[in-house]
């Protein structure tokens, strides 16, 4: 068999799905015997998009600077252009990406084509897409505007297109059967694995690291992207609510990134 995987979520800064896509990609390779699994892209395709993701990520960045600001017409007009221009950019990538994509899969001659991040490229192969959870058609105002955007454009055209579903969890494959009316017998439940290296580590490398970091012996840890959906305020407050000899004890650390 002759396999593609989609890994443009394990591009620039790694969410959890990119995390998921790489160590995906490195399990396969392990059991593929003679099958072949392809990443897409790769070479200059992949340098190409590192590229534009990075020029993305830093009118991102510019944008939500400038909407920070104090509210002027100069200001509004530069968010303005710089939110056309992300648009712009996303259109443009999703076209090439069409493109080159089925070019490559019909240079190669794939066999079946997964999508480890909900929406599938559109394509002529047999698909498996991973879909992680629900959340964005459920509860639209945990998310993002232009990724509930995106959604509503892309995600029931992509479902359509996909022979089979892979579920992380046995609720989320419940939700998929009930929500999208898939049939039962195409959606898999694939719990998660724990990537090597996720083990406690040496006392003396523990040790050194607090000091290097300036951190306490214990403390409280949010790791994750700054969005509603991962109700960082409730976490705050919580927080707060604790007895000061606890919290003095404790200190939070956020890690977040938009």
């Amino acid at each position: 068999m002759r396999m593609i995987v989609n890994r443009l979520a394990a591009f620039g800064l790694k969410t959890g799905i990119g995390h998921y896509t790489n160590q995906l990609l490195e399990h396969l390779w392990e059991l593929a015997g003679d099958d072949v699994i392809d990443p897409y892209p790769r070479g200059l395709l992949g340098l190409a998009r590192s590229l534009t993701l990075s020029l993305r990520g830093y009118l991102h960045r510019q944008r939500n600077d400038g909407a920070a600001t104090t509210p002027s017409v100069n200001t509004s007009a530069a968010v303005s252009r710089r939110r056309q221009l992300l648009q712009l950019m996303r259109q443009c990538t999703r076209a090439m990406s069409i493109g080159t994509f089925r070019a490559v899969c019909s240079w190669n001659r794939y066999q079946l084509y997964h999508e480890p991040n909900f929406i599938p490229i559109p394509s002529d192969l047999p698909t498996v897409v991973t879909v992680h959870d629900l959340s964005v058609l459920l509860h639209p105002e945990w998310h993002p505007a232009d990724r509930v955007t995106w959604f509503e454009k892309h995600f029931q055209e992509g479902i359509r297109r996909c022979q089979h579903f892979l579920a992380i969890s046995e609720n989320g494959r419940q939700e998929i059967i009930r929500h999208l009316n898939i049939a039962p017998e195409r959606v898999t439940r694939t719990y998660m694995g724990v990537r090597p290296g996720l083990a406690p580590l040496p006392q003396e490398q523990v040790q050194a690291s607090l000091k290097r970091l300036g951190l306490p012996p214990q403390y409280l840890l949010y790791l994750g992207t700054l969005e509603p959906r991962k109700n960082v305020l409730m976490l705050m407050h919580a927080y707060c609510s604790l007895p000061d000899s606890l919290r003095a004890r404790w200190p939070l650390l956020l890690v977040g990134t938009w």
